[in-house]
């Protein structure tokens, strides 16, 4: 991406927004969808749903929250260089690059739309290896803390500067 994730990710959500990690973490970079999502901080535009290897099952919360966008961050081999980061719209999913788990994406992200009534992203991790093991790749883990400051930076109410004191 020439212009930054954050600057895309801007102009692409609007708040309050839901951010649905999906993902094998014992499965190396397929986790990086729960760790994005496990990296943000509290705040109150901002719904975390960390969705494992079952989204669908998630649909009926992430629906409550009644978020305005959806943001789904998953590890989809795109073929391009690990932790590359790509903003996709469902459409752009389809036929596309192919998850790294069984779960059709383009379906998940249509439906997530249709019972939210809300437009739904995909943040996709580019993985190294979704071998069998406990961590993250080193490529992976930059675009992860990549990724946690920029959907974090859209939570954040810009500084309002604060009038001089009163003199009495």
């Amino acid at each position: 991406m020439s212009t930054s994730l954050a600057t895309h990710l801007r102009r692409a959500c609007s708040l309050p927004l839901a951010v649905v990690g999906i993902g094998n973490p014992m499965r190396g970079d397929d986790g990086a969808g729960p760790a994005i999502v496990a990296a943000l901080p509290d705040a109150p535009d901002l719904a975390r749903f960390d969705a494992g290897m079952a989204p669908e099952n998630w649909l009926g919360p992430i629906a409550r929250a009644q978020p305005r966008t959806v943001l789904v961050v998953d590890a989809v081999d795109t073929g391009d260089p690990p932790g590359t980061l790509q903003l996709l719209r469902p459409d752009a999913v389809a036929g596309g690059g192919v998850s790294t788990h069984a779960l059709p994406l383009d379906l998940f992200l249509r439906t997530v739309e249709e019972r939210c009534g809300a437009p739904c992203l995909l943040l996709a991790i580019q993985p190294q290896t979704v071998e069998m093991r406990e961590s993250l790749s080193a490529p992976v883990q930059r675009a992860v803390r990549r990724a946690a400051r920029a959907i974090a930076s859209l939570t954040r109410s810009p500084r309002r500067s604060q009038p001089p004191p009163r003199r009495r």
